[in-house]
């Protein structure tokens, strides 16, 4: 996987950034996310023109109703392109 990792995260918070923050302060910035310190040259030897990070499920309890709400989204299709050319089946993309 050209070293890198398919990582899920469930967040704690709605704070703005989180999983960016958090991962790069870990010294494992999201592929192609220069504002956290992902190299430049990194994305250009991949071909990547832009960051990677899926929110696969929203979910949260409605204000009027109360009634928990969940939404569910596969990765769009280019995206899935782009993350077989990294190495990652689709397998790995489903769990």
């Amino acid at each position: 996987h050209t070293h890198m990792s398919y990582v899920r995260l469930k967040l704690e918070t709605g704070r703005s950034h989180q999983i960016r923050i958090h991962m790069s302060e870990m010294g494992f910035p999201l592929v192609g996310d220069l504002l956290y310190g992902y190299s430049i040259k990194k994305m250009r030897d991949m071909g990547v023109s832009r960051f990677f990070l899926h929110a696969a499920e929203l979910g949260f309890v409605h204000p009027t109703t109360g009634k928990e709400m969940l939404f569910k989204t596969p990765w769009p299709a280019a995206d899935k392109v782009q993350l077989h050319k990294f190495g990652f089946s689709d397998e790995e993309l489903s769990k």
